[in-house]
């Protein structure tokens, strides 16, 4: 017979286990490289532009993190002008002038 509204379950426990979610040990959903692709102002994608962009992106970010750290020095704060500068010694400058 099944459960009604009138008969409690005891305390803790579940009736449905809940839905196991993907594993995402890639760092980069597929709805992450759309929005990407469209913040970048692609239209189309083929199947294969999830694969390469879940091995570039990951290279990319190491390479300017690293040169990000050389900028920031014994300091536990990481600031904006860091980054640009990493940015910058990176190959990807996003200002024409940097202030030292």
């Amino acid at each position: 017979m099944g459960k009604t509204s009138r008969q409690k379950q005891p305390a803790g426990s579940k009736r449905h286990p809940p839905p196991s979610r993907p594993n995402i040990e890639s760092g980069l959903t597929k709805p992450g490289v759309r929005r990407l692709t469209q913040q970048a102002g692609i239209t189309r994608r083929s199947a294969d532009v999830t694969l390469h962009a879940r091995e570039e992106v990951p290279r990319f970010l190491e390479k300017v993190l690293r040169a990000t750290r050389a900028y920031q020095g014994d300091r536990k704060t990481t600031k904006v002008s860091d980054v640009v500068k990493g940015l910058a010694y990176a190959g990807f400058p996003i200002y024409s002038i940097t202030s030292d």
